[in-house]
């Protein structure tokens, strides 16, 4: 399951310094993220995670906030039984994204 160092760590890759990620610091106001930064973070959280993030609301989250939607899209998906033996390192993150995208795809 994902966790609230999932999101840290995404945002240490964008170069927000890891003593400003406090759990309760908005992504905005706090840590300075412009539309690149919003927009880079909502496509990692998309593809590592399934995430639907829209930084774009009124509402500047804080990286609490952000954890708890990383973790409530990753919890309830179950994983189909695969025969993933032999394949090599399987990244269940993206597997879960999977599966949830093609359980909310219309067929059409």
């Amino acid at each position: 399951m994902a966790d609230i160092g999932d999101v840290r760590s995404v945002l240490t890759d964008l170069g927000i310094a890891a003593e400003l990620l406090r759990g309760d610091a908005r992504l905005r106001a706090d840590l300075g993220l412009d539309s690149v930064d919003l927009s880079q973070l909502q496509v990692e959280l998309a593809e590592a995670h399934g995430v639907r993030f829209d930084p774009w609301t009124g509402h500047d989250p804080t990286v609490r906030e952000v954890a708890a939607l990383v973790r409530e899209a990753t919890a309830d998906v179950e994983l189909p039984e695969l025969p993933l033996t032999g394949i090599g390192k399987v990244d269940k993150a993206r597997l879960r994204a999977d599966v949830r995208a093609r359980e909310t795809t219309p067929p059409y």
